[in-house]
């Protein structure tokens, strides 16, 4: 599983959305993007080429393709195909794929002071919780047709979501669980409840003379990053 990473979520902008429909067979195109690709096959089946790797795209999937990977068919679509799709575009630095950098549930850990605010997404091309992305993605879709900043950036936020999704399925697996657990210094994954605890003490009068201050509620991976010997190879 390879993990890639990006700058803050404000580098994402969606730059192009719309619906490929056929009624016949279709070759999809050989192509080589800057660009995460959202889509959802209502109808159909397709199947594609990421580099090497076959992705089996039927009916009722909804996929992601990276960016700065190798797209393309070697055979024809079948049935009549629906597939709305989002154009995900990064404006920062070219994304890069990283092999050992640890998780928790937010997905965003700083492995050295220069990659504070980065952000790790594993590269998983299908989701197995299709219902909840697929309601993401078509409110997603919805907002970006507004054509206004406000619901441009909430689309951007709902689009969040679903890359976050992607972590939460990437945890899912006992094996990839059982190894992030382990490369955690205090042999446990952080929980959202953990971090607003954290929310609500920066907020209150306790913590009136904390200024200027990072803090970090990650069991000690910010520490642990900065050993490249700690690091665990996925």
């Amino acid at each position: 599983m390879e993990i890639i990473e990006f700058h803050h979520f404000s580098s994402f902008y969606i730059d192009a959305a719309g619906v490929l429909k056929k009624n016949k067979p279709w070759l999809h195109p050989t192509r080589n993007w800057d660009i995460l690709v959202l889509a959802y096959m209502d109808k159909g089946s397709l199947v594609l080429y990421e580099d090497s790797q076959e992705l089996n795209i039927t009916d009722q999937t909804f996929y992601v393709l990276f960016p700065n990977r190798t797209h393309y068919a070697t055979s024809m679509s079948s049935g009549q195909l629906l597939l709305p799709w989002i154009h995900l575009v990064y404006h920062h630095a070219k994304p890069r794929t990283v092999n050992h950098v640890p998780l928790v549930y937010s997905s965003e850990i700083p492995s050295n002071e220069d990659s504070y605010g980065k952000i790790y997404i594993p590269s998983i091309w299908k989701v197995q919780n299709t219902e909840y992305v697929k309601s993401k993605f078509l409110e997603t879709y919805r907002l970006h047709s507004k054509k206004d900043p406000y619901s441009h950036n909430r689309a951007i936020l709902t689009v969040m979501e679903i890359l976050m999704h992607l972590c939460t399925e990437y945890l899912a697996d006992p094996e990839i669980r059982r190894k992030e657990i382990e490369a955690n210094p205090m042999k446990r994954l952080g929980t959202a409840r953990q971090i607003g605890d954290a929310v609500v003490f920066l907020a209150s009068e306790e913590a009136m003379q904390v200024n200027g201050h990072l803090l970090m509620v990650d069991g000690g991976l910010t520490v642990k990053a900065a050993q490249p010997d700690d690091h665990m190879e996925h």
